[in-house]
């Protein structure tokens, strides 16, 4: 518990601070560390998102193979 007093034209006043204390929960923090994890968090997913893109596009073209062979097999029917 925190308390002060104070005397002041025959009164007496008391507040006190009835809660946890401790140091400010931003304390002891870095801002650069912070950027710097998050920007090596960031360079570190960028051959996730390439492979990602690789396969997008490999499944687009297998898709459009596919559909070529169909048309081209219905022309060939005709």
């Amino acid at each position: 518990m925190l308390a002060t007093e104070h005397a002041e034209g025959g009164k007496t006043y008391l507040t006190g601070f009835n809660s946890s204390y401790g140091p400010d929960a931003f304390d002891q923090r870095s801002l650069a560390m912070g950027l710097g994890f998050t920007l090596l968090g960031m360079m570190g997913a960028v051959p996730l998102l390439r492979q990602r893109k690789a396969a997008t596009k490999a499944t687009a073209d297998q898709a459009a193979d596919a559909v070529a062979t169909i048309e081209n097999t219905k022309n060939g029917d005709a």
